[in-house]
């Protein structure tokens, strides 16, 4: 717990003092935003996860992911990632990884609501439960507000899976953006606020998730997540 408080705090006060960013707006959804070609971004994402928040000191699970990003060309990027888990109790373990393409669908990239295609593969450390993911990645500036959404269908097995993200941002500064997201699925619906600091090279995002509705006792029902992203230019 200590090490996780640390993690976070250290982000905070990231948040509150980068320069430079390219910056992504939301801690779930994402924009159109793209690498370049022979660019490379490194991203770390932490994301805790209760049923009950007042209880934390015992059922806290806290997700770690290291992503490589490279731009491969005028309309494609990749990335890998590394996935860490802990579970309540017990220790943090690798438990699998994910690779994904994006694809710009416009040769325009100022096309309206900027169409991005997301596939992603993943499987667990034993290679024994694939999934694939689609999302179609739709954002669009409107003066001074940042508007996204992001249709998703997973593939698990003989199970199909539909979830819906939705983000709105504005600008509270050059480099810092205030908003809200919402994500919808079978499993539940989150709400929650998220904050954005950075510039060129350097950024930070850190958002909240609370379920909507009812829940029952094993259910998420808080989520935080902090993303901190550094980029390498060729």
């Amino acid at each position: 717990m200590n090490r996780l408080r640390t993690t976070l705090l250290a982000g905070v006060l990231l948040c509150a003092g980068l320069a430079h960013a390219d910056q992504r707006l939301w801690a779930w959804t994402y924009g159109s935003a793209m690498l370049e070609p022979g660019e490379a971004e490194l991203e770390h994402y932490t994301t805790l996860e209760s049923p009950d928040w007042s209880q934390r000191e015992t059922n806290l699970a806290a997700v770690q992911q290291f992503e490589l990003e490279i731009g491969m060309g005028p309309r494609l990027d990749a990335a890998v990632y590394q996935v860490f888990s802990r579970e309540p109790g017990a220790s943090l373990d690798w438990t699998g990884y994910k690779v994904r393409l994006r694809w710009r669908l416009n040769r325009d990239p100022e096309a309206l609501g900027h169409p991005l295609l997301y596939l992603e593969h993943k499987n667990n450390n034993t290679l024994s439960d694939a999934a694939a993911e689609a999302k179609l990645l739709l954002s669009q500036r409107f003066g001074m507000l940042d508007l996204a959404f992001n249709p998703v269908v997973e593939l698990h097995g003989d199970d199909v899976e539909f979830e819906s993200l939705a983000g709105v941002s504005v600008p509270l500064s050059p480099r810092l953006n205030l908003g809200c997201e919402a994500r919808f699925s079978e499993h539940g619906h989150y709400l929650g606020p998220v904050i954005s600091h950075g510039g060129e090279g350097l950024w930070a995002v850190l958002g909240a998730g609370w379920r909507l509705g009812s829940a029952e006792p094993s259910d998420i029902t808080h989520e935080l997540r902090l993303i901190l992203g550094v980029r390498v230019k060729e």
